[in-house]
């Protein structure tokens, strides 16, 4: 039996397709190579093999395998290949492996070297049940959603750094970078998802120091004047001795001890030593708690009752406390509430009493904040474990009430479980809202308070 591969001049309709119970569980294999090579034929009892010699071929089909294949010890041809793949809007998940070595670069973009046909088969076998139990939640931006599947389809995967002198903190995350399509620098992006902790760190590479004003980590030192910070250099006695004098052409200044400080030759600004940013480069995994959401979503996002409590984004929510300060600040009549519920120890508390009580619990607490709120109450989540309220026209007294209402509540239903639930709360009233504080500035303060 012939198994038709795709040659360039082809399109994918072009080929006849062939029937799955003729070979095996019918998975397809692209192979990109320069040309056909005689391994390829070793595949072809067990898959339906397909072939390019270059991304762009391939694109034009949009044709999902099972599996990609690279051939060859080409590191350019083979290093383009992957980061093309990487970055595409769908193959970027997909299992992809090679047969020759990689540059490290791209260590993190293979599945490793080609198996052997039968073990192949238990990779992809393996692969797509990990596919199928994957989640994919909504709530995170799109990169972000890409990153924690890459991850999940992945479970042993360390992200690495690579140390490249061209880049400015002379280290990169080249996994970041493809699977953010180059949107988003990999040390600032990392650093944003530290609070979520979906990530953790695996093993500390370097520390570093870094400029104040651009992150680059590319300095030199110079001599600067004690009163001026000018820049300044040594000057010479009528001897023509070189003497350990300094002369500063800015303040005309002679003296025998400068000051040591730090220009920075990507921006070219000066500063002390101490005023460096002290950074650390990790490895980094998949945290449990990334884990767990991968498989079964955010928790509070999955209890049903939790949609009905008017909830709104974090944009609208911030919004509307900006528009309630505003009309609070120009009428005095005016007041409303804030009031906010940090679950501390929620990714505890799910891995003690599991997913399915976890959610029953937190569903039941949703139930019951819905018979508290009216209709003009508005919610909104600023992170998994953290739910905030907006209560128009509500005075202290109002949310005092409120407050000890809930707290009974949970109370009640702490009652029930083995495992605690930890609750953290706060609340504020308009009244007390400096008049300066925006709606952002607002939620980072009574979220730093909790924390």
């Amino acid at each position: 039996m012939i198994h038709k591969l795709i040659n360039p001049s082809e399109t994918l309709n072009s080929v006849q397709p062939l029937k799955p119970e003729m070979i095996g569980p019918g998975y397809d294999l692209v192979f990109f190579s320069p040309k056909i090579a005689d391994l390829m034929a070793q595949y072809m009892s067990s898959f339906r093999v397909y072939y390019f010699d270059n991304f762009s071929e391939w694109e034009r089909t949009k044709f999902l395998p099972s599996a990609f294949i690279i051939l060859g010890n080409d590191l350019n041809y083979i290093s383009l290949i992957l980061s093309k793949l990487r970055r595409d809007d769908e193959a970027y998940k997909t299992l992809c492996f090679v047969t020759g070595p990689v540059s490290p670069i791209d260590s993190n973009l293979i599945d490793g070297q080609l198996p052997q046909p039968l073990q192949l088969q238990r990779e992809i076998s393996r692969f797509q049940d990990l596919s199928n139990a994957y989640k994919n939640n909504r709530r995170y931006e799109p990169h972000l959603s890409r990153l924690m599947k890459y991850l999940w389809l992945r479970s042993n995967l360390i992200i690495q750094p690579i140390q490249d002198l061209k880049a400015p903190r002379s280290y990169r995350y080249p996994l970041l970078e493809v699977i953010g399509q180059d949107k988003f620098d990999s040390f600032k992006w990392l650093k944003s998802l530290v609070p979520s902790r979906l990530l953790e760190p695996v093993e500390l590479v370097d520390r570093r120091r870094e400029c104040l004003h651009c992150s680059s980590y590319h300095m030199g030192f110079i001599n600067v004047c004690p009163k001026c910070n000018f820049e300044v250099q040594h000057t010479e006695n009528d001897n023509n001795f070189l003497t350990e004098n300094y002369s500063c052409h800015s303040c005309d200044q002679i003296f025998s001890a400068s000051y040591v400080a730090i220009r920075c030759s990507i921006c070219k600004k000066t500063m002390r030593t101490d005023d460096l940013i002290s950074t650390q480069v990790h490895n980094w995994k998949l945290s449990n708690r990334g884990m767990a959401i991968a498989v079964h979503g955010e928790i509070l996002g999955n209890a049903p009752s939790f949609n009905h409590l008017n909830s709104i984004t974090k944009e609208l929510f911030i919004h509307n406390i900006d528009w309630s300060l505003a009309s609070c600040r120009r009428y005095q009549n005016a007041t409303f509430s804030l009031f906010g519920i940090k679950f501390s120890n929620l990714e505890e508390f799910i891995n003690v009493s599991g997913y399915a009580k976890s959610l029953q619990m937190v569903e039941s607490l949703a139930q019951k904040l819905r018979n508290i709120i009216r209709p003009p109450d508005l919610s909104t989540r600023t992170s998994e474990d953290m739910l905030w309220l907006l209560l128009p026209h509500t005075n202290e007294q109002g949310l005092d009430g409120f407050h000890k209402r809930i707290v009974s509540d949970i109370q009640l239903l702490q009652e029930e479980n083995e495992s605690k639930l930890d609750c953290k709360f706060i609340g504020i009233v308009s009244t007390q809202i400096p008049k300066t504080e925006s709606a952002e500035l607002l939620l980072a303060r009574l979220y730093s308070e909790l924390s």
